[in-house]
């Protein structure tokens, strides 16, 4: 019986490290993401925001500056919307992805068990 519970504490501590590592890895691979996503969006905008100031800038007579700036707005607002659905999308494939490795670790770690306890029994059955 020693031996039995020996070898559960070891399956308890290989479970709760290969969770551990599971948990870390897909948390980094999230924050990468999100960051790489976030700065993608500012890099575009900013582009167009300078294209924009430019163009605002050639123009001379002030109602032409004023109505061209509302329609510089409204297409600012329009692609920050569509960053942030692109964002939201990209999201979505990374929660899917994240779920995927959550399985597929879990599936490792049962096959992992299923390994210990086939030796388990093997012990045992020596033992006796």
């Amino acid at each position: 019986m020693l031996v039995v519970d020996m070898l559960e504490e070891v399956v308890v501590e290989v479970e709760l490290e290969v969770a551990m590592l599971v948990v870390d890895m897909l948390e980094e691979v999230v924050v990468e993401v999100e960051l790489e996503v976030a700065m993608l969006v500012v890099d575009m905008l900013e582009e167009v925001v300078v294209e924009v100031e430019l163009e605002v800038l050639m123009l001379a007579e002030d109602m032409m500056v004023d109505m061209l700036l509302e329609v510089v707005k409204v297409v600012v607002v329009d692609m920050v919307v569509q960053g942030q659905q692109m964002v939201d999308m990209l999201l979505e494939v990374v929660k899917v992805v994240v779920v995927d490795m959550v399985v597929q670790g879990q599936q490792m770690v049962d096959m992992l068990l299923e390994v210990v306890k086939v030796v388990v029994v093997d012990m045992v059955v020596q033992g006796q």
